[in-house]
């Protein structure tokens, strides 16, 4: 006969058709667990065992958060891990972005970790959080998933053109700064100029849009552009 012994109690096993040994043990508490196999022997094999161990592991939750921010600001997320009783669990949660395939690696502490992660260009984005081991081992790995949203900044354009004369080329600066009055340099900046309400002249891309430029023989109300959209 074979018997299983887990912490001490003995368990009986089912034998197969092909011969293998199973045994199933229910009810057993979150926490680390040895289990023995013994073989009695019989009139032609000795007695013989073998001792493992393993893990039951308890149920446990993970959530994340972020808001949705503009260009230029710091995406912040925080993780969330607790048990089936929510109390706070230690571990390591991997956080991956399918726009970028980048992941990051999140050390939650007492329940509670965080994330920065900077230079997000505007647009969409999804991430997933997937626990890994926690530190007391005893946790099942969640998962949780997320979208959130990068607004494009708004920004200001000084632009001071010089007076001229017909025929002479117009001199000028362009200065374009972000919400925080910080210089921002940018490309796909176009000058349109427009005389008297009429036909216009695109000069452009402006690919110097931080201080001086030049451009010749037009004369008229300028309008600047970037990518498409009118900045002032």
């Amino acid at each position: 006969d074979i018997v299983v012994l887990v912490n001490d109690v003995e368990y009986n096993v089912v034998t197969g058709d092909d011969g293998t040994y199973t045994f199933e043990v229910a009810g057993l508490p979150a926490g680390q667990y040895a289990a023995t196999a013994i073989f009695f022997g019989n009139d032609n094999y000795n007695r013989a065992y073998d001792t493992d161990a393993f893990a039951v592991k308890a149920e446990s939750g993970l959530t994340v958060s972020i808001e949705n921010i503009d260009y230029g600001e710091e995406a912040i997320i925080v993780v969330t891990l607790y048990d089936a009783d929510n109390n706070p669990l230690s571990g390591v949660v991997e956080v991956t972005f399918a726009e970028t395939s980048t992941t990051y690696l999140v050390a939650v502490v007492d329940g509670i970790g965080t994330l920065s992660v900077v230079g997000l260009d505007a647009g969409t984005y999804t991430y997933t959080a997937v626990s890994r081991e926690t530190a007391d081992e005893t946790a099942a790995g969640p998962t949780d998933a997320q979208t959130f949203t990068v607004s494009p900044g708004e920004l200001t354009v000084d632009f001071k053109p010089t007076q001229t004369v017909t025929g002479q080329p117009i001199a000028g600066t362009i200065l374009i700064t972000d919400e925080n009055g910080d210089d921002v340099k940018v490309t796909g900046v176009v000058v349109k100029i427009v005389k008297d309400g009429e036909a216009s002249v695109r000069i452009g891309p402006v690919l110097r849009v931080q201080g001086f430029f030049r451009f010749p023989h037009i004369v008229g109300d300028v309008l600047i552009f970037s990518n498409g959209r009118s900045l002032r």
